[in-house]
């Protein structure tokens, strides 16, 4: 292509700022992509046999919050384990804060349960059924009885005997769906700009008779 040479030196500077805008563009892709290689380490196996040694430490001694890290860590290293992820589904449902992460991990900790399960056991190749119960669980962090209840039945027809208590959540989880589908009628009224005394009021008594 043929340019007049009073267009020259606009049509150079378009092109260099092209190139700028470019190089920005993929210097962030670069730096998420780095990130990305550094998060997604992979163990050996005696490195992954150290964690899970001490993820279950930690879960033995119901220190939820050490443990999370460990079975993250664990978790990301060996896709389809369901196992694994059962372990880091109960470390954020037990968790201060981050109860509605344990959601998907319980999930995928139900597509391959044992019956008897031992919780001990290193392979991570199967969950224990209690999933379902704790999946319940879950559901019930996020709000969502009716989903709840449907996994609080499922786990109950499941196992013949346990020391959950599937009762008291069922009637919790049904409770919760009768109050959603039927709620109360509330009328507020203004309680106008007074409402205490002159007084302190620090100490209220009341009388004997």
């Amino acid at each position: 292509m043929k340019i007049k040479s009073k267009n020259l030196k606009t049509y150079t500077m378009r092109k260099s700022l092209i190139s700028v805008f470019v190089v920005i563009l993929l210097q962030p892709l670069s730096l998420i992509s780095q990130n990305t290689t550094n998060q997604t380490k992979t163990l050996s196996p005696q490195e992954n046999k150290q964690l899970v040694v001490k993820g279950y430490k930690y879960l033995k001694d119901a220190e939820f919050a050490d443990a999370l890290p460990i079975w993250l860590k664990v978790a990301g290293n060996n896709q389809e384990k369901p196992g694994y992820y059962f372990k880091l589904g109960l470390c954020y449902l037990n968790s201060f804060d981050k109860q509605v992460k344990a959601l998907p991990y319980l999930k995928l900790a139900t597509k391959k349960t044992s019956t008897p399960y031992n919780f001990n056991e290193t392979s991570g190749t199967a969950s224990s059924v209690d999933a379902y119960f704790f999946l319940g669980k879950s559901y019930m962090e996020l709000n969502k009885p009716d989903s709840a209840l449907n996994y609080f039945m499922l786990y109950k027809d499941m196992v013949q005997t346990t020391v959950l208590p599937v009762e008291k959540s069922i009637r919790e989880a049904h409770n919760a769906v009768n109050m959603v589908n039927s709620p109360l009628m509330v009328k507020y009224q203004n309680l106008s700009d007074v409402i205490n005394s002159a007084y302190s009021e620090t100490h209220p008594v009341i009388s004997g008779n």
